[in-house]
């Protein structure tokens, strides 16, 4: 199967007057409104050939400016996880709160037990850095700590993307397998006073003359990563011209972007770009 054919389904809502805009009854804007009431992470599970979806929501000055939500695909027998951790208890711990595994029974298994200190696995060092965390070839990444669980189920990469606003309130983990890759690229950004530096990337089905090496940049008037910083909030751009800028392909094996900024306060730190 192709990206084209396992492509999920994303959607953006601002927050306006403390609501949702655009306004709407489907199962992602209750999701999304979920989600800005309690200020996490939500998961909508699969049911009845429907797909699992997470909200993502974005705070800039403590404050919610946008939900993002993710819903995988509904193809039977695919396996794409969606995960949901949470801090708990005195010490500097996650646990995880609730998960999308499909047929992954033995990675779910392992996850329901695990708890990561701050620095450790995955959703630890996402915790620790205050930003969004990406693992490839997770079999043989030794910074996540179910290995061996992932090697049971073919999962490949995996992006811890952060919810705080005052502090941590949850990570949301996408993990991608050799039957789902979910994106065609994941890009984490940091922003800087002149600009964005690309910090960490994995790419699948992506031409390489639309990949970018660790430590490109990209000026601060530039492309979708100056619209995303000067909007505030999570930004889905269909336009190539957009995110082709700094790409020797011009993005031309790019379909559309998800854009996901995170805050420390009201400075912005980083900007996760999910293309498809």
């Amino acid at each position: 199967m192709t990206i084209d054919s396992l492509a999920p389904q994303v959607a953006t809502f601002s927050v306006v007057d403390g609501a949702l805009s655009p306004a709407g009854d489907t199962p992602h804007h209750k999701l999304a409104s979920r989600s800005l009431a309690t200020g996490y992470a939500e998961l909508l599970p699969a049911s009845k050939g429907e797909p699992a979806a997470v909200a993502i929501p974005v705070f800039k000055n403590n404050s919610p400016a946008s939900v993002a939500v993710i819903a995988l695909p509904a193809i039977e027998g695919v396996a794409g996880v969606i995960e949901i951790w949470e801090p708990v208890g005195p010490h500097n711990e996650v646990k995880l709160r609730c998960g999308e595994y499909g047929k992954l029974e033995r990675f779910a298994n392992v996850s329901s037990f695990v708890r990561f200190e701050k620095g450790m696995g995955l959703p630890g060092q996402s915790w620790a850095r205050g930003r969004s965390v990406i693992h490839s070839d997770l079999p043989n990444h030794p910074g996540f700590l179910r290995a061996a669980g992932a090697s049971a189920g073919q999962l490949m990469h995996a992006i811890a993307i952060p919810v705080v606003s005052d502090d941590l309130s949850s990570i949301a983990v996408l993990i991608t397998s050799r039957e789902q890759p979910l994106t065609r690229g994941v890009e984490v950004w940091k922003a800087q006073p002149d600009g964005f530096e690309l910090l960490d990337s994995v790419y699948q089905e992506l031409d390489i003359q639309d990949q970018l090496s660790s430590g490109a940049s990209i000026a601060v008037d530039e492309g979708w990563l100056a619209d995303v910083s000067n909007r505030g909030e999570a930004i889905i751009h269909e336009d190539k011209a957009t995110f082709g800028v700094s790409r020797s392909g011009n993005g031309s094996s790019i379909t559309r972007s998800l854009s996901i900024p995170g805050y420390h306060g009201n400075t912005l730190d980083h900007i996760t770009t999910l293309l498809f």
